[in-house]
């Protein structure tokens, strides 16, 4: 069976390390980036089952890589995380949904609930939501 593929993209060190070791013993394969920028260079050689995209980083921010990321993959499938922009309110949530992201996350959050959204994430096709 082919490994499903997912991009982690954080400017957070610390971050890309544990969610890759955290997806990899979950069975998928796990590619990793610093930036926005780099994410971008990425997709264009290697389609991503899913992408795990942080909010707040410098020069791209994931806002604007996601909007980016639709321009180019339109049926791209996303999760947003951040520990620095209030996820939880309705209007960034919405907002983040309009451009496609499957779930928001505030950091920290536990390895139950990042594999439990990437899961879901994985199994819905855009056209049920």
């Amino acid at each position: 069976m082919v490994k499903q593929k997912i991009l982690v993209v954080d400017d957070d060190n610390a971050v890309r390390t544990v969610l890759k070791s955290l997806l990899e013993e979950a069975g998928y394969a796990v590619h990793l980036a610093e930036s926005g920028e780099h994410c971008l260079g990425l997709v264009e050689h290697v389609c991503f089952d899913l992408i795990i995209l942080d909010v707040v980083m410098p020069e791209l921010g994931g806002i604007e890589t996601i909007l980016k990321l639709r321009s180019r993959r339109p049926d791209q499938k996303t999760i947003v995380i951040s520990g620095k922009v209030p996820t939880q309110t309705d209007a960034f949530r919405r907002l983040v949904r309009n451009f496609g992201a499957r779930a928001v996350l505030q950091k920290p959050f536990d390895g139950e609930t990042i594999l439990a959204e990437v899961k879901s994430a994985l199994s819905t096709d855009k056209t049920t939501e």
